[in-house]
């Protein structure tokens, strides 16, 4: 990967050949590879960016109201996820079958359809180890004839503690750890999880979700 980065741009490592089609212009240029180096490199990594972001906002989400939610879990749990970061996957179907049980639960359809898209991060600011999960959410969900219903969610506390359980009991089935540290943490005042969806997104607001998209991705 280091030997990729060093050579990124590096015009005598190899060239593409780049011709406009169109027949009255035929205008051609040369770029050299890039490493596609994410993370690593700055130039390559930000492109992705760039370009997931846009992707999100011209061709994924709806012109509908989309919320921001941010998950996080207490210190104690965030080791498991340094070692097994497939428990990142895990929690990120788990955050989008909770979501999708509110709705239905709210709307009284079981068949009500929503839809998100999710990242997260092991890290947070200055690199301290911060298992966190970023979520832009489509704020309601399709009945089966296709109509759209409006499911605002205002007080979170009701989805933290869902999300709350359903960590602990992944991570119970998966024996990382026991039934008595379980009670602990469920029986605790401040469980240290939490869940914030205070950014509301605007359907038609696509400066702000072009913005969000390259925050929560980069």
């Amino acid at each position: 990967m280091v030997d990729r980065f060093e050579s990124c741009g590096d015009y005598t490592k190899g060239i593409a050949r780049i011709q406009c089609t169109n027949p009255e212009c035929r205008a051609e240029f040369f770029r050299p590879f890039s490493c596609k180096g994410f993370y690593l490199c700055p130039s390559c990594s930000q492109k992705r960016t760039l370009l997931f972001a846009e992707y999100l906002d011209e061709q994924l989400l709806l012109n509908l109201p989309h919320r921001q939610f941010v998950f996080s879990i207490p210190k104690a749990l965030r080791v498991f996820f340094r070692h097994d970061q497939r428990l990142f996957a895990s929690v990120s179907s788990l955050i989008f079958s909770l979501i999708r049980q509110f709705y239905r639960l709210a709307s009284g359809s079981p068949l009500l359809t929503t839809a998100s898209v999710i990242a997260f991060q092991p890290f947070g600011d200055f690199l301290p180890p911060n298992a966190h999960w970023h979520a832009i959410v489509l704020e309601g969900g399709f009945s089966p004839n296709g109509r759209f219903l409006f499911l605002p969610i205002h007080d979170t506390r009701k989805l933290c503690e869902a999300f709350r359980r359903a960590v602990l009991k992944l991570l119970l089935s998966k024996a990382l750890i026991t039934e008595e540290f379980t009670t602990t943490l469920l029986c605790g005042k401040n469980s240290g999880f939490s869940v914030d969806n205070e950014v509301r997104i605007n359907g038609a607001d696509h400066k702000t979700r072009v913005a969000l998209a390259q925050y929560e991705w980069s």
